[in-house]
């Protein structure tokens, strides 16, 4: 609707009754403990004839919004020229349970095969790359994104917020960066070279209020 997304969550966080702290936008919840405990609280009431509707509906939620994920990359790959290039993620393995992330989810793409790509895991072990086996790992997200014709970020994992976004775009052998988990500000893309995409926002409406409530701000000479 052209609204951002992040100014709607913080004014729905100041009702207490709700809170600031759960309301990015990404690319679905993943991990080891809501998949695990939501699929139980549904399958326990069944068991009792006690349907939990509200927590069924959750579940079939989040994997929908999984899946409506990478239509999103290969939809900014053909536009950008750059169908069949391979692509770049950024994302956090975890471990014997990586499986359930909403990162092992975009690899598998909309048709649930495996996709072919590289991926960035710092804190992961070989777990993952046992069940990702058409996926090269590097330890480092430079060396993952050298050659790259799109870059998709999928974890807020703290390495990657501090990229050098320039470098990122120098390395890259395209300049699509897209970011899943509104990590980076408009005004931290300017200048890099990159075509940068993110959820629920526009990057140039965005960089255009951050001016403005610079200059608003600026003291007078």
């Amino acid at each position: 609707m052209g609204g951002n997304v992040q100014e709607v969550a913080h004014a729905i966080g100041m009702d207490k009754r709700i809170g600031p702290k759960f309301l990015h936008a990404g690319p679905g919840f993943g991990g080891s403990c809501f998949p695990k405990d939501t699929r139980a609280f549904a399958a326990t009431g069944r068991r009792w004839d006690a349907p939990q509707g509200l927590i069924e509906q959750v579940v079939a939620i989040n994997e929908a919004r999984k899946h409506a994920m990478a239509p999103r990359v290969v939809k900014a790959a053909q536009e950008g020229g750059l169908h069949g290039r391979r692509a770049r993620h950024g994302f956090r393995a975890q471990y014997e349970r990586y499986p359930r992330g909403a990162g092992a989810r975009h690899h598998r793409g909309p048709s649930g095969s495996w996709a072919d790509g590289q991926s960035a895991r710092p804190g992961g072990d070989e777990t993952a790359a046992k069940v990702l086996s058409r996926v090269d790992w590097y330890h480092s997200a430079y060396d993952a994104v050298r050659g790259a014709g799109v870059t998709v970020l999928i974890t807020e994992w703290n390495g990657y917020r501090a990229l050098d976004l320039k470098k990122v775009s120098e390395l890259m052998g395209g300049n699509i960066f897209i970011d899943l988990r509104n990590v980076f500000a408009a005004s931290d893309v300017e200048g890099s070279g990159l075509v940068y995409q993110s959820v629920g926002r526009s990057p140039t409406r965005d960089m255009i209020r951050e001016r403005r409530l610079r200059y608003a701000w600026e003291p007078s000479p």
